[in-house]
């Protein structure tokens, strides 16, 4: 127990500074993986629209699965390389 009120203040105060700062450190956090976030989504869909302009230019069937396939790697390896 608390022998006197400056004790009982001080440990009230500890606790709301560490609460503080864990409250700083988790909106850091969280800002951090928003930006994250957005900035693959941004990427994804830059590859994606890229992807399907040369799609539309394929001159051939094989040319077209090709151009899928090379799309559907990259895609993966990015995700793959994200979730890390």
């Amino acid at each position: 127990m608390f022998t006197n009120v400056e004790d009982m203040q001080k440990t009230g105060k500890d606790q709301f500074d560490a609460m503080a700062a864990v409250s700083k450190a988790y909106t850091k956090g969280g800002q951090q993986i928003a930006t994250e976030a957005t900035d693959f989504t941004k990427k994804s869909f830059e590859t994606a629209s890229a992807t399907a302009e040369k799609l539309a230019n394929a001159k051939s069937i094989e040319a077209a699965v090709q151009v899928q396939a090379d799309y559907v790697k990259e895609a993966y390896d990015s995700f793959i390389a994200q979730s890390k």
